[in-house]
């Protein structure tokens, strides 16, 4: 098996989960930019259809994490192309505008598979994982917190911490996981007789914590996606589920006072989720899939014209922020001029949004105080 894998590098993301998981499963080449590591294969622009020539791949497998990079000829690969994208309900419409290059789309979200589904037929349903190998290279000597929580704080989590540390031995929550290495996030739920999870505001499906946390073995105490059609556990056997109106002070001293049942749900959970919800598992899944479709390329991009393919690539670029690689292309591109001049708009975007970002306001509001 050769697997040609593209995406940014980022250490905390998933794209080293599939990396590690796919090099089980045969050959890997890389295409895209690699985060203080070397990898051989191809820029994160680069014309994919150029390399077909001389070697041919089983899978082209994309991951979407927020970084820079997408290659051009997607649309062009003679063997099925697939985007994961794990955080697809943060920005819908960027999401959306890359689905449609792919030949299978998979999306940790159930609650967008619809929407997803009318840009791509072949969009399907594939969670967040965990890796047993994390949790098997740290060891701890005995639990110290009674609850543990790492994330980023938003104000309901705040509120709610708050309260939670005023009554148990808790982590300095404070410290935004971003900041914790992975092997510190491990250790820290390994040290935790309990693990909050408090679901990321507007998130409407599990997220990566309450992978990490059942596979450390503390019992989980997490909200449920309102939305979620296919729940993965169940409330009281692999976890704890909490609803808005419920005292989350007097289930967490329940389960502190109930030892035997704590760690009956989190070693079930723990189980469970080794057996069945490992990165692993997820290939195996993304292999089948593809499999029970005949290997069938129909990516909707396949079928366009030259200046629509065009367009769609200006605005993938534009929605990264990609401003060299549309440069590039709109030199390079033979389509009538009218389509280089809708490109535009993506371009002017583009621009608007990287001020944004290097926060333009600030800048003049500094220059008037100056003048």
């Amino acid at each position: 098996m050769k697997i040609l894998l593209g995406g940014g590098y980022e250490p905390k993301g998933t794209f080293p989960y599939y990396e590690k998981a796919f090099l089980k499963w045969g050959k890997v080449t890389y295409c895209g930019l690699p985060y203080k590591m070397e990898r051989s294969g191809y820029e994160c622009d680069f014309d994919l259809s150029e390399a077909v020539s001389n070697k041919i791949w089983d899978i082209f497998f994309y991951i979407e994490e927020w970084q820079q990079g997408f290659p051009v000829g997607i649309e062009k690969l003679p063997f099925p192309t697939v985007a994961y994208f794990p955080d697809a309900g943060f920005d819908i419409k960027k999401h959306l505008s890359m689905a449609s290059f792919f030949d299978y789309v998979f999306l940790a979200q159930h609650w967008l598979l619809q929407k997803f589904q009318q840009v791509n037929k072949n969009t399907f349903y594939l969670p967040f994982a965990c890796d047993p190998d994390r949790v098997k290279e740290i060891s701890v000597e005995r639990k110290i917190y009674d609850v543990a929580f790492a994330g980023a704080l938003y104000n309901d989590r705040k509120k709610i911490l708050s309260e939670l540390a005023k009554h148990f031995k808790i982590n300095d929550y404070t410290v935004n996981s971003g900041q914790l290495s992975l092997e510190d996030l491990t250790r820290l739920h390994l040290s935790s007789k309990i693990v909050f999870n408090k679901l990321p505001l507007g998130y409407q499906d599990y997220n990566l914590r309450v992978f990490d946390a059942l596979s450390c073995g503390s019992l989980l105490l997490t909200d449920t996606p309102q939305k979620h059609r296919a729940p993965l556990f169940k409330d009281g056997e692999h976890l704890v589920s909490y609803r808005p109106k419920d005292n989350i002070i007097d289930i967490i001293k329940y389960y502190l006072s109930n030892d035997r049942k704590r760690k009956e749900i989190s070693e079930r959970g723990r189980k469970y989720v080794l057996k069945d919800h490992t990165y692993e598992h997820r290939v195996q899944t993304v292999f089948e899939t593809i499999k029970a479709n005949n290997f069938r390329t129909e990516a909707p991009m396949r079928k366009e014209s030259e200046g629509r393919i065009f367009l769609s690539y200006e605005k993938v670029f534009g929605k990264k922020l990609m401003l060299n690689s549309m440069a590039t292309m709109f030199s390079k591109a033979n389509v009538p001029l009218l389509y280089k001049l809708r490109s535009l708009m993506y371009v002017l975007d583009s621009v608007l949004k990287r001020l944004r970002q290097m926060g333009w306001r600030n800048l003049f509001k500094k220059r008037e105080k100056t003048e």
